[in-house]
Protein backbone atom coordinates (compact mmCIF):
# COMPACT_ATOMS: atom_id res chain seq x y z
CA UNK A 1 0.00 0.00 0.00
CA UNK A 2 2.81 2.60 0.53
CA UNK A 3 4.50 1.73 -2.53
CA UNK A 4 1.04 2.78 -4.32
CA UNK A 5 1.11 6.26 -2.33
CA UNK A 6 4.99 6.73 -2.62
CA UNK A 7 4.68 6.23 -6.77
CA UNK A 8 2.21 8.84 -6.70
CA UNK A 9 4.42 11.14 -5.23
CA UNK A 10 6.59 11.03 -8.58
CA UNK A 11 6.57 14.27 -10.12
CA UNK A 12 7.95 16.03 -12.86
CA UNK A 13 7.95 19.83 -13.47
CA UNK A 14 9.78 22.13 -16.08
CA UNK A 15 10.42 25.31 -17.76
CA UNK A 16 11.32 26.89 -21.20
CA UNK A 17 13.12 30.37 -22.35
CA UNK A 18 13.37 31.68 -25.88
CA UNK A 19 17.00 33.65 -25.29
CA UNK A 20 18.30 36.69 -27.05
CA UNK A 21 21.87 35.07 -27.52
CA UNK A 22 23.20 32.56 -29.69
CA UNK A 23 23.56 29.12 -28.75
CA UNK A 24 26.86 28.53 -27.77
CA UNK A 25 27.01 31.88 -25.52
CA UNK A 26 23.83 29.76 -23.22
CA UNK A 27 25.33 26.26 -24.11
CA UNK A 28 28.95 28.40 -22.60
CA UNK A 29 27.01 29.01 -19.28
CA UNK A 30 25.48 25.76 -19.26
CA UNK A 31 28.46 23.67 -19.12
CA UNK A 32 30.33 25.84 -16.17
CA UNK A 33 29.19 24.50 -13.01
CA UNK A 34 32.08 26.45 -10.94
CA UNK A 35 30.32 29.58 -12.54
CA UNK A 36 27.14 28.68 -11.32
CA UNK A 37 26.90 31.12 -8.26
CA UNK A 38 27.89 33.96 -11.26
CA UNK A 39 24.62 33.35 -12.97
CA UNK A 40 22.19 31.27 -10.41
CA UNK A 41 20.58 34.16 -8.02
CA UNK A 42 19.76 30.90 -5.41
CA UNK A 43 23.07 29.08 -6.05
CA UNK A 44 25.11 30.64 -2.83
CA UNK A 45 28.03 27.70 -3.60
CA UNK A 46 29.44 24.70 -5.76
CA UNK A 47 31.97 22.11 -4.49
CA UNK A 48 33.47 19.51 -7.32
CA UNK A 49 33.25 16.13 -5.48
CA UNK A 50 35.75 13.47 -6.30
CA UNK A 51 38.06 13.56 -9.31
CA UNK A 52 35.54 16.47 -10.58
CA UNK A 53 37.64 19.73 -10.83
CA UNK A 54 36.90 23.32 -10.65
CA UNK A 55 37.71 25.22 -13.93
CA UNK A 56 36.63 21.86 -16.03
CA UNK A 57 33.38 21.90 -17.91
CA UNK A 58 30.80 18.95 -18.10
CA UNK A 59 31.89 15.93 -18.86
CA UNK A 60 29.61 12.26 -18.41
CA UNK A 61 31.03 11.40 -14.56
CA UNK A 62 31.15 15.33 -13.61
CA UNK A 63 30.23 15.23 -9.62
CA UNK A 64 29.66 18.39 -8.23
CA UNK A 65 27.62 19.43 -5.00
CA UNK A 66 25.13 22.79 -5.55
CA UNK A 67 24.11 24.63 -2.41
CA UNK A 68 21.01 26.46 -3.18
CA UNK A 69 19.29 29.08 -1.11
CA UNK A 70 15.26 29.25 -2.07
CA UNK A 71 13.43 32.81 -2.37
CA UNK A 72 11.43 31.78 1.29
CA UNK A 73 15.11 31.51 2.97
CA UNK A 74 15.71 27.48 2.63
CA UNK A 75 18.81 26.60 2.06
CA UNK A 76 19.66 23.13 0.81
CA UNK A 77 22.38 20.97 -1.18
CA UNK A 78 22.17 18.71 -4.19
CA UNK A 79 24.97 16.17 -4.98
CA UNK A 80 25.07 15.82 -9.22
CA UNK A 81 26.52 13.90 -11.48
CA UNK A 82 26.34 14.18 -14.92
CA UNK A 83 24.87 10.92 -16.61
CA UNK A 84 24.48 12.46 -20.24
CA UNK A 85 25.75 14.78 -22.20
CA UNK A 86 25.34 15.68 -25.86
CA UNK A 87 28.84 17.47 -26.99
CA UNK A 88 28.63 17.36 -30.59
CA UNK A 89 29.70 20.06 -33.03
CA UNK A 90 26.35 21.54 -33.74
CA UNK A 91 22.98 22.24 -31.29
CA UNK A 92 20.95 21.04 -29.87
CA UNK A 93 22.65 20.03 -26.97
CA UNK A 94 21.54 18.49 -23.38
CA UNK A 95 22.65 17.91 -20.33
CA UNK A 96 21.15 14.84 -17.64
CA UNK A 97 22.08 15.33 -14.19
CA UNK A 98 21.38 12.35 -11.52
CA UNK A 99 21.21 12.70 -7.73
CA UNK A 100 20.46 10.17 -5.82
CA UNK A 101 19.81 12.17 -2.53
CA UNK A 102 18.55 15.34 -3.69
CA UNK A 103 17.42 17.73 -0.57
CA UNK A 104 17.96 14.31 1.47
CA UNK A 105 14.60 12.81 1.08
CA UNK A 106 14.34 12.17 -2.72
CA UNK A 107 16.11 11.39 -6.10
CA UNK A 108 16.34 13.69 -8.64
CA UNK A 109 16.98 13.94 -12.92
CA UNK A 110 17.22 16.94 -14.52
CA UNK A 111 17.69 17.49 -18.20
CA UNK A 112 18.99 21.39 -19.64
CA UNK A 113 18.74 21.60 -23.17
CA UNK A 114 19.97 24.57 -25.24
CA UNK A 115 18.43 24.43 -28.84
CA UNK A 116 18.12 27.04 -32.27
CA UNK A 117 14.68 29.04 -32.17
CA UNK A 118 11.71 27.89 -33.87
CA UNK A 119 12.41 30.89 -36.32
CA UNK A 120 15.93 29.52 -37.30
CA UNK A 121 17.54 33.01 -36.17
CA UNK A 122 20.99 32.20 -35.30
CA UNK A 123 21.10 34.94 -32.57
CA UNK A 124 18.50 33.66 -30.54
CA UNK A 125 17.67 30.28 -29.22
CA UNK A 126 15.75 28.28 -26.47
CA UNK A 127 16.77 26.98 -23.02
CA UNK A 128 14.88 24.87 -21.18
CA UNK A 129 15.28 22.62 -17.70
CA UNK A 130 13.19 19.48 -17.28
CA UNK A 131 13.19 17.99 -13.22
CA UNK A 132 11.99 14.51 -12.55
CA UNK A 133 12.00 13.89 -8.85
CA UNK A 134 11.34 10.45 -6.81
CA UNK A 135 10.63 10.10 -3.63
CA UNK A 136 13.17 8.26 -1.55
CA UNK A 137 11.95 6.89 1.72
CA UNK A 138 9.11 8.77 2.86
CA UNK A 139 7.45 7.05 5.41
CA UNK A 140 10.16 7.29 7.95
CA UNK A 141 8.22 9.85 9.33
CA UNK A 142 5.04 11.90 7.96
CA UNK A 143 7.20 15.30 8.11
CA UNK A 144 9.42 13.93 4.61
CA UNK A 145 5.75 13.39 3.50
CA UNK A 146 4.54 16.73 4.13
CA UNK A 147 7.80 18.12 2.44
CA UNK A 148 6.91 16.09 -1.25
CA UNK A 149 3.81 17.48 -1.29
CA UNK A 150 5.04 20.94 -0.92
CA UNK A 151 8.33 20.38 -2.79
CA UNK A 152 6.62 20.25 -6.39
CA UNK A 153 5.40 23.91 -6.22
CA UNK A 154 9.10 25.25 -4.89
CA UNK A 155 10.84 22.78 -7.62
CA UNK A 156 8.68 24.63 -10.08
CA UNK A 157 9.42 27.46 -9.11
CA UNK A 158 13.15 27.14 -8.82
CA UNK A 159 13.41 25.94 -12.36
CA UNK A 160 11.93 28.68 -13.70
CA UNK A 161 14.09 31.09 -11.91
CA UNK A 162 16.68 29.05 -13.47
CA UNK A 163 15.60 29.30 -16.66
CA UNK A 164 14.87 32.66 -16.23
CA UNK A 165 18.56 33.11 -14.49
CA UNK A 166 20.40 31.44 -17.68
CA UNK A 167 18.55 33.95 -20.04
CA UNK A 168 19.45 37.02 -18.28
CA UNK A 169 23.25 35.58 -18.51
CA UNK A 170 23.37 35.34 -21.97
CA UNK A 171 21.40 38.64 -22.43
CA UNK A 172 23.96 40.22 -20.12
CA UNK A 173 26.66 38.55 -21.78
CA UNK A 174 25.95 39.77 -25.01
CA UNK A 175 25.33 43.37 -24.26
CA UNK A 176 28.77 43.07 -22.72
CA UNK A 177 30.41 41.95 -25.96
CA UNK A 178 28.75 44.84 -27.85
CA UNK A 179 29.47 46.93 -25.68
CA UNK A 180 33.08 46.26 -24.33
CA UNK A 181 32.27 46.79 -20.60
CA UNK A 182 33.98 44.06 -18.16
CA UNK A 183 31.27 42.79 -15.55
CA UNK A 184 31.52 39.26 -13.30
CA UNK A 185 29.75 37.55 -16.48
CA UNK A 186 32.23 38.47 -18.91
CA UNK A 187 35.00 37.69 -16.63
CA UNK A 188 33.06 34.05 -15.74
CA UNK A 189 32.71 33.13 -19.30
CA UNK A 190 36.07 33.89 -20.40
CA UNK A 191 38.78 33.33 -17.57
CA UNK A 192 42.14 33.83 -19.08
CA UNK A 193 41.01 37.59 -19.87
Amino acid sequence: MWQWLEDRLNFAVGAYRDVDAPCHTVWDIVKDPGAYPSYFSGVTGVEFLGESKRGSHLRLGTKFRVHRRLPTGEVFHGDWTVSAIDTGPSFPKSVVFWSPHFANVMAGTTTWKVEPSEEGNKDRCRFSITLAISPQGLFTDVGRLMFCCCFQRKAMVAVEKDVDDVATAAFESIEVCSTGKISNIDAALNPAS
